[in-house]
């Protein structure tokens, strides 16, 4: 937990996150909810079932440095069974969630109390869903297998970790130190829409979707309601600053060993929803990039490619990150943008 000391001290320093986009989910809200109640009074238990994915993913790394603060004991029942994942026990049997949902599942107790040990335990229970049921009727505080877990800055994972082991791996060079310039793959937002399999195809619905009357559009090609950053008019008025070409087509590396095609236009909140054109408009001309992940839960990969990628391109479940070898400046020319790194 968060000491008064140097480590202490390093936990409490803002962390500066930008993108909370993940913390807009209801079942953070009602973490936060439930920890302003507790933030007013001198003594009280949370108890709560979620999504488990803030336990080990470094996007609720603020949250979890919060809950921290609040609470002097944490007590996580991770109940995995993530379908999303294909999550498998440890010995390679099956493991079901809880309920009939995708998403993992946690147990959280959040114990606000003056003079008790501080700390974060964790504990996990895979397999049969009976098995969990059982468990959970049979077992009490006392009898669960506790492993007391050590959560450090940045990330605060409420994971165990071998932190000498990751201190000597954090010692070697980053992939973004070696390749500064990179993104997120492209994200369409209306992926039946934006990616087809032959260039007919592709070149039929983005005419005819332009063409439409909005709603029209948004009732043939079944795009559901508009989201924050992508519009039905917003799609069709970025195809229609210039004439419908078919040089706009382009391959797309769009999942593991699945390339298709796409209409790039490169334009935010235009037919794609975030096409990442500061770094795919470089994978337009002659190049070559590598594609892997930052967060890796599945089993770690990497991939080459010289063509656009989508945000999971490299893995079946994590974020793809894209690192294009070369640059093309506006003015002429190409600059290679792997990074000369010295040991001091």
């Amino acid at each position: 937990m968060l000491e008064n000391n140097e480590a202490g001290r390093e936990a409490r320093k803002p962390l500066g996150e930008k993108n909370s986009k993940w913390l807009n989910d209801d079942y953070v809200k009602f973490i936060r909810f439930a920890q302003m109640k507790m933030d007013a009074v001198n003594e009280g238990i949370v108890g709560i079932i979620t999504n488990h994915s803030w336990l080990d993913n470094p996007t609720f790394r603020g949250m979890c440095q919060s809950v921290m603060r609040s609470f002097e004991q944490i007590h996580v029942i991770d109940l995995h069974g993530n379908a999303k994942k294909k999550e498998r026990a440890p010995d390679g049997s099956k493991d079901e969630n809880v309920f009939d949902i995708e998403q993992g599942v946690a147990i959280s107790l959040l114990v606000k109390k003056r003079n008790v040990e501080r700390g974060v335990w964790r504990a996990d229970w895979w397999g049969h869903r009976l098995a969990k049921y059982q468990a959970g009727a049979e077992q009490t505080m006392e009898t669960v297998e506790w492993q007391k877990l050590e959560p450090r800055a940045p990330d605060f994972l409420m994971l165990a970790q071998d932190y000498d082991e990751k201190a000597r791996y954090g010692s070697g060079w980053k992939v973004t130190d070696i390749f500064p310039t990179n993104s997120v793959g492209i994200v369409t937002a209306r992926d039946n829409l934006c990616i087809h399999f032959d260039e007919v195809s592709l070149m039929k619905t983005v005419r005819d979707f332009a063409a439409l009357d909005p709603e029209a559009a948004r009732q043939k090609y079944h795009l559901g309601a508009d989201v924050r950053d992508w519009k039905v008019v917003w799609a069709q008025s970025d195809l229609s600053r210039q004439p419908i070409s078919k040089r706009f087509v382009q391959s797309l590396f769009f999942r593991p060993f699945d390339s298709r095609l796409t209409y790039y236009t490169g334009h935010s909140r235009g037919f794609h929803y975030y096409p990442r054109d500061d770094v795919m408009r470089h994978m337009l001309r002659e190049n070559v990039g590598i594609i892997t992940t930052r967060l890796t839960k599945d089993d770690w990969s990497a991939s080459v490619t010289n063509t656009l990628a989508a945000h999971k391109s490299g893995s079946r479940y994590d974020i793809s990150y894209l690192f294009p070898l070369y640059l093309y400046p506006p003015e002429s020319g190409r600059t290679a943008r792997i990074q000369s790194l010295r040991r001091q």
